[in-house]
């Protein structure tokens, strides 16, 4: 009877550390996705600015141009200038929609540190659980037979 407790005990223990596991190396992942998104929205917050900086500077030459008698033709650099700006916003909103989707990608195939750090080697391959329902898988299945989500190896 003690050793049924006994086994019973360390399946438990496996099944808490690969859930406590998986929800750090989630934490961590999100927290990288996080950073990265917030890194390009103050990049993006500053192609804003420099563009509305440009509008300035634009308003006050047509308005210099107007009083001395100019044309429009010489404020076309300065179009071009914020096009290319509006151009780099462009793709700076891009970039922000795909980070997280290229972080998650870059997860999966990237092995982590932590994998298999918490359990001798032959406890991991004979207690296999799935990250994201829990479900105990066998060492030779590639897919949870509950929800289908591909096991890590």
């Amino acid at each position: 009877m003690s050793q049924e407790h006994e086994s019973k005990g360390r399946d438990l223990l496996s099944k808490l550390t690969r859930t406590i596991r998986t929800g750090a190396e989630t934490l961590v992942q999100e927290t990288k996705e996080l950073t990265r998104v917030g890194k390009l929205k103050v990049e993006l917050l500053a192609l804003e600015n420099e563009r509305a900086r440009k509008f300035e500077e634009i308003g006050r030459l047509a308005h210099t141009l107007y009083r001395e008698g100019g044309t429009i033709e010489q404020l076309h650099e300065h179009f071009e200038a914020i096009d290319n700006i509006e151009a780099r916003i462009d793709a700076k909103k891009k970039e922000i929609e795909k980070a997280p989707a290229e972080e998650k990608a870059e997860a999966e195939t990237v092995p982590q540190e932590s994998d298999n750090i918490y359990l001798p080697q032959d406890e991991v391959i004979s207690h296999m659980y799935c990250s994201q329902c829990g479900a105990q898988a066998g060492a030779d299945d590639r897919f949870c037979s509950k929800c289908g989500n591909q096991l890590k190896l």
